[in-house]
């Protein structure tokens, strides 16, 4: 996968061999293994930065390792040895770099502390949301406290209290926000991904305004990402306008950018959430961003459902009969969810869409029981990987099958058998517990 932005040329790597940590194979479950960014500060030679990435086997990230990071570079982007990154017994992240983590019983976090001594705390509600920040700097510098006003379910704030000072933000059609700062109006326009392209403010634009694939802002001066000074920018209200209409917090208060990302912690320069998914299955792992970060997203910090219903249908498009009708109808419903349904509700949503797509199954079953092969092609490896994940969940039993292969059996009571062809791919056939006859695809 590959980037080109004003300034920055971004190339990275899911190896599915060769890496580094217990998890040499980490690419395959959807881990970036390596990032190399040649970065052009205008009138400066081109500064070339890459980034190993190593892994365990439950994907979670070990340590990172950097040549040639650019002057200014955050905690994170420096790299971060084997020391910097520790997890706790449930698999959230309680140290990176320089920041440490507190969560409470839920796995939700509720504070920060920085190595410089700055403090950040959270109260939320029975719901999970964050009513109330309170960041205390290192120093003399006083606290500051800000409250979040909600006036109905989701996570997004219509409103601040810092103090006596009232700040409302409000989503407009077509993506533009418009925020009021105690009567300084600020209104930011997103580009066509929904990220902001430009803000105004007092008659005035303000610069252009760029982001790599995972949401690190660029410096709109050097052009630089991953640096204190760029992860400060792109901000209003406190809210990161990378996909803006969500109107998600953004904590800078050390040298790395830290979005509250629905349910999760994001960090935007390793493309990663810090805490375990709470719903079984999702992407490609429990800790990554879609690692398509173009035409997908999870803002909820849970399970796409709506993802994973895109994969199953395009899929169930090679599956002849009923495949190319099936498919465009799931993509059709699924589409429709995302662009009517907000994120609060995507999950409702999506169990009507899996409803559909159950119904499409069922059709692709009597067309088995016609005679017609069920088989689609999968053209790589790695996407007969992913569908098996998501098959059949997390920590799956693991046994040898009759034919030289071996059999995946989730809780969910899916399976999936593996099967070496003799010329040279591979068959996998997914199974529902007591149904039969199971789909099948072959891996290349």
């Amino acid at each position: 996968m590959a980037a080109k932005i004003p300034g920055l040329e971004l190339t990275y790597a899911f190896a599915g061999s060769g890496g580094c940590g217990q998890h040499t194979s980490a690419g395959m479950s959807g881990n970036r293994t390596g990032l190399t960014d040649v970065w052009n500060d205008p009138g400066q030679a081109p500064v070339a930065t890459s980034t190993a990435y190593c892994y365990d086997w439950a994907d979670r990230l070990l340590s990172s390792t950097v040549t040639g990071a650019i002057p200014g570079a955050s905690s994170v982007t420096d790299g971060a040895a084997a020391s910097e990154i520790t997890y706790d017994g449930r698999g959230n992240i309680t140290r990176l770099g320089d920041m440490w983590f507190v969560y409470d019983a839920a796995d939700r976090h509720v504070g920060t502390t920085y190595d410089d001594g700055t403090t950040v705390s959270i109260l939320r509600d029975a719901s999970g949301r964050n009513v109330s920040r309170t960041t205390d700097p290192a120093g003399s510098a006083p606290a500051s406290t800000v409250k979040y006003l909600f006036a109905a379910g989701g996570d997004a704030a219509w409103g601040q209290m810092t103090g006596t000072d009232l700040t409302r933000s409000v989503g407009l059609p077509g993506g533009v926000s418009w925020t009021d700062q105690a009567g300084t109006v600020t209104w930011a326009f997103p580009g066509l991904g929904g990220h902001g392209l430009m803000t105004r403010s007092g008659g005035t634009n303000g610069a252009l305004l760029l982001w790599d694939p995972f949401g690190q802002p660029v410096d709109p001066a050097t052009f630089a990402i991953g640096t204190a000074a760029a992860d400060d920018t792109n901000q209003v209200a406190g809210n990161t306008l990378w996909h803006q209409g969500a109107l998600k917090p953004a904590e800078s208060a050390g040298s790395t950018l830290v979005v509250e990302m629905g349910v999760r912690l994001y960090v935007p320069a390793l493309g990663r959430f810090l805490q375990v998914d709470p719903v079984e299955g999702g992407v490609d792992n429990d800790y990554v961003w879609p690692t398509d970060p173009i035409n997908s997203n999870d803002l909820t910090g849970e399970f796409d459902w709506l993802l994973a219903l895109d994969v199953v249908s395009t899929a169930i498009m090679f599956i002849p009969g009923v495949g190319t009708a099936a498919g465009l109808a799931i993509k059709g419903v699924t589409i429709g969810a995302r662009l009517l349904v907000s994120a609060p509700k995507v999950i409702k949503a999506a169990i009507n869409v899996e409803r559909e797509a159950s119904k499409l199954v069922q059709m692709a079953r009597v067309v088995q029981r016609t005679g017609k092969s069920p088989g689609f092609q999968s053209t790589s490896m790695k996407v007969a990987v992913r569908a098996t994940n998501k098959w059949v969940g997390r920590n799956p039993t693991r046994s040898a099958t009759t034919h030289h292969g071996h059999m995946l059996t989730g809780r969910n009571g899916n399976t999936a058998r593996w099967h070496p062809q003799a010329d040279g791919r591979t068959k996998v056939n997914l199974g529902m517990r007591g149904k039969r006859p199971s789909l099948h695809l072959w891996a290349e």
